[in-house]
């Protein structure tokens, strides 16, 4: 796994750290992750990953 993919899984779990989730996948490449989570728990996940992930690499 390269260095890279390692710290993004660290910036989503962080970032999710309060959510539960039920799945993480990776797909062919490093910018590609998928994520289950509970749909009661779906708005504020994204919004969490848009604001630790999304908006700082911006």
């Amino acid at each position: 796994m390269k260095s890279s993919c390692i710290e993004t899984e660290a910036r989503i779990m962080d970032a999710l750290r309060n959510i539960p989730l039920k799945m993480i996948s990776y797909g062919s490449d490093e910018n590609d992750v998928s994520l289950v989570v509970k749909e009661t728990d779906k708005a504020e996940a994204l919004r969490l990953l848009d604001e630790k992930l999304l908006k700082k690499a911006s």
